[in-house]
């Protein structure tokens, strides 16, 4: 397994990090199937108390949410120390990135779930170097020009293009 991530973080690698300039969105080696996640460095706060402050964005790799997004951006405070996370406010985007609808309303701080996506982005909001940290374990900016959406594509190009589809 470890030698499957380490495969995909370098192709992925080369597939959205090339030529970084001005770039704010980085891409986490967080995902499934069906969706890949997404953090906005420029914006990434952190405070003496263990607070995180971040904005995500999840964007659909197959089809779209039942609602028609295709992608959701949301500011999510993260307590490191109680392993909390809170999400301050969330817009909806459809396939060409237009704007849907958005819940300014923050919700309730939640525990977050053992082994979930929740609690890997949880595990990379609360390194010490974070969001600084240029090794690419687990997350690299997109290339200049690229946007969520093209990074997506290029994900399920690249997962695509390592499916085995000999007979067996």
């Amino acid at each position: 397994m470890k030698y499957f991530v380490r495969k995909l973080t370098a192709g992925l690698s080369l597939l959205l990090s090339v030529n970084v300039f001005a770039s704010t969105w980085n891409a986490t080696i967080v995902g499934n199937d069906t969706v890949a996640y997404f953090f906005d460095a420029d914006t990434v706060q952190k405070t003496p108390d263990g607070h995180v402050l971040v904005w995500e964005k999840s964007v659909q790799k197959k089809q779209a949410d039942s609602d028609g997004a295709w992608s959701t951006a949301w500011r999510v405070k993260l307590n490191c120390k109680k392993r909390t996370s809170q999400v301050l406010t969330s817009s909806d985007y459809g396939s060409d990135g237009q704007f849907i609808k958005s819940r300014n309303m923050p919700g309730v701080e939640t525990e977050v779930v053992p082994d979930s996506i929740a609690e890997a982005l949880l595990k990379i909001a609360c390194e010490p170097n974070f969001p600084n940290d240029k090794s690419g374990k687990n997350y690299f900016p997109l290339a200049a020009g690229v946007d969520v959406f093209q990074a997506t594509r290029n994900i399920v190009s690249y997962m695509n293009s390592q499916v085995d589809n000999a007979p067996k």
